[in-house]
């Protein structure tokens, strides 16, 4: 059996006055614990869990809110891959339609690079539901599908060759090679995730 962590980031002291502000109430512009302070601590849990012999780290992508802190997961692993030196590190998911698929293997490729042949990089992936965020990015929601759709085939792709031809409604991809090149097939640790 293997046995992760998720660490999310969440600011769990915000709660109240991120909903008051929301209802429209005039509250302090500031949470009671500052959000840096949070990073802090979950970053010291995931040196723990390396230390104590779990099996793996995984985070959340998120935007907006203090549900969840992680806007860019690929960033906040490599981050934690510096410090850690065990744990494989995974996303429960980046949400496809927000990202460009092409720098998306890009930092995929790389952090496979940072953590060597020893450690895995999982890429979970999903399609997203967050109204608020979709708009707070600027991407039609309507998209989400397509957008998807054709972002996986481009990852696919890039994991496991390097290179990319398509042709697609949102993607036009003509003879990429991909730097840093994956040194292994990475296209088998793409997971998918729904809700």
């Amino acid at each position: 059996m293997r046995v992760g962590v998720t660490i999310f980031n969440q600011n769990y002291t915000d709660w109240d006055r991120y909903e008051a502000e929301e209802r429209g109430e005039s509250v302090s512009q500031t949470p009671a614990k500052p959000d840096r302070e949070i990073f802090y601590e979950e970053l010291n849990l995931a040196r723990i869990a390396d230390e104590v012999g779990f099996d793996s780290v995984w985070t959340i992508e998120h935007h907006f809110t203090p549900y969840t802190m992680v806007t860019n997961p690929m960033q906040y692993l490599t981050y934690i891959s510096a410090i850690t030196k065990n744990v494989d590190l995974g996303t429960m998911v980046n949400v496809l339609p927000w990202h460009n698929p092409v720098q998306l293997a890009e930092d995929v490729s790389m952090l496979d690079a940072f953590l060597g042949p020893e450690r895995e990089i999982i890429c979970g992936v999903g399609r997203g539901l967050g109204r608020r965020e979709f708009g707070g990015l600027g991407i039609d929601q309507a998209e989400a599908r397509m957008r998807f759709d054709e972002s996986l085939q481009v990852l696919k792709q890039l994991l496991a060759t390097g290179r990319c031809d398509f042709d697609g409604a949102h993607y036009q991809i003509e003879g990429l090679r991909l730097r840093p090149q994956p040194g292994r097939d990475l296209s088998g640790n793409l997971w998918g995730a729904g809700g």
